[in-house]
């Protein structure tokens, strides 16, 4: 049997590169889930109208909001696609109001940071609006908030927040601000941290103070 031997080259890492690079993967990991809302694909209906199943990881208040497919067309005219994958939601389903939020755990005590992207995603004469906040999971207390108005739409709009996790629990809520259909679209939701946890970065100080320390008694031998 005759065959070939391929040979692959290995790529080393010293210590501290190594905990950079996972300190980095860890910063920029994403802490919601269905974030972009592709989870269930509404591309049959091609949208669910007030579907409480369609959303896993999030919970809609009694309004609900409505999952656009990048196929549904209507009129007045749909302005955009979604920002991230195929699908989005539209904030204001039949009465103002709609509302979504999520509670993930985190670190007390770390900085972290939302972002999601927004937009009057249909032709109408309605402004469009929505006020976000971050919660403490365990008390409902606001640590931030925003809001964002929209009245032509079209572009979407990155929205951003921090705050301190104040517990173990941290909360992300949406909520439509605007009046009867004058939805707001929102889209690729993010939570992470926003600076890495202290003891990741006393352990990458360590390891790099161990490496130079290394290094300088090389030199010495």
């Amino acid at each position: 049997m005759c065959g070939y031997t391929v040979k692959i080259p290995m790529r080393t890492f010293s210590i501290p590169t190594l905990i950079l690079l996972t300190a980095s993967a860890s910063l920029h990991a994403g802490l919601l889930t269905n974030g972009s809302f592709e989870a269930v694909d509404a591309s049959a209906s091609p949208y669910f109208i007030r579907s409480f199943s369609s959303l896993p990881g999030w919970t809609q208040n009694s309004e609900g909001v409505d999952l656009i497919h990048n196929i549904y067309t209507q009129a007045p005219t749909v302005l955009v696609s979604a920002s991230d994958g195929n699908q989005f939601i539209d904030m204001n389903q039949a009465l103002s109001g709609g509302s979504v939020l999520q509670v993930v755990n985190v670190t007390p005590g770390a900085l972290y940071r939302l972002t999601f992207d927004a937009t009057a995603w249909a032709e109408n004469s309605r402004t469009s609006a929505i006020a976000y906040e971050l919660f403490d999971g365990n008390t409902s207390t606001v640590l931030a908030s925003g809001t964002f108005t929209d009245p032509t739409g079209g572009i979407w709009v990155t929205q951003q927040l921090q705050a301190v996790a104040t517990s173990g629990l941290l909360g992300v809520r949406i909520t439509e601000t605007s009046a009867f259909q004058a939805g707001l679209g929102v889209d690729n939701v993010n939570l992470d941290l926003a600076t890495p946890e202290p003891a990741m970065t006393s352990l990458t100080g360590a390891a790099v103070l161990a490496l130079l320390g290394a290094r300088r008694r090389r030199r010495t031998v």
